[in-house]
């Protein structure tokens, strides 16, 4: 939903600085930016071509896009209400999320089945599997507890997509409140313990997803259990 809003809001923008008329097709080598407008308009166009690449709209028909805008911006009658355009966009948006978490989701099949045969990976009942880096010899925390951990999460083409390593600054958060990987994870390590986790869809975040992160993605976490509050 916010992505669509981001676009849409974007595509409206760019009306104000779009050519009046369809202009020639000119390299980058001949866009001159000589003034803020110029500038602007560029970033938007960069900001508005990498959303569009993200969220699959891999055709335009830019003339429509271009005369519609245009008849926006100037306030003129237009054949498509906000509402219905709104909703032409999130089923569309929807459609592409669904295609491919499907998609990720015999990827994730593969890799999990692949994986549970890899040297010192372990594999739960739930399908969650881990592999032990070194074993702490402290307490473990229970359901309800706190925890402090340094940990990077990161997908299967190795994109880091969260990191409290990177941020120097361990996490402090309660085990019911993670994600059911998380949650099963923590209450088999000891205090002390850096573990390798890859969690399955089903413990994730599931067919949609969440931000940064798409649906049916494999999360592979090294997690550092420093303490329990």
């Amino acid at each position: 939903m916010k992505k669509i809003v981001f676009l849409t809001m974007l595509l409206g923008i760019l009306s104000i600085g779009y050519a009046q008329k369809k202009a020639d097709k000119k390299s980058d080598k001949k866009i001159k930016l000589n003034n803020t407008v110029d500038s602007i308009s560029y970033a938007l166009g960069v900001l508005i071509g990498s959303d569009l690449k993200v969220g699959g709209f891999s055709e335009m028909n830019y003339d429509a896009m271009n005369y519609s805008m245009n008849k926006a911006l100037k306030g003129d009658s237009v054949n498509m209400t906000k509402e219905t355009a709104t909703k032409i966009l999130q089923e569309f948006s929807t459609k592409q999320v669904l295609k491919q978490s499907k998609e990720n989701e015999k990827i994730a099949f593969e890799f999990m089945l692949n994986n549970k045969t890899a040297e010192g990976v372990k594999t739960t009942e739930s399908g969650l599997q881990y592999k032990v880096i070194t074993n702490g010899s402290g307490s473990k925390p229970a359901a309800g507890q706190k925890v402090k951990v340094h940990y990077t999460g990161k997908l299967l083409d190795g994109r880091v997509f969260d990191s409290s390593v990177g941020r120097e600054q361990p996490a402090v958060f309660g085990i019911n409140e993670v994600i059911p990987g998380w949650t099963e994870a923590l209450q088999l390590m000891t205090v002390g313990s850096k573990w390798i986790l890859y969690i399955p869809p089903g413990l994730g975040y599931g067919e949609y997803g969440t931000q940064g992160i798409p649906g049916n993605s494999v999360l592979i976490f090294e997690v550092e259990l420093l303490g329990i509050e």
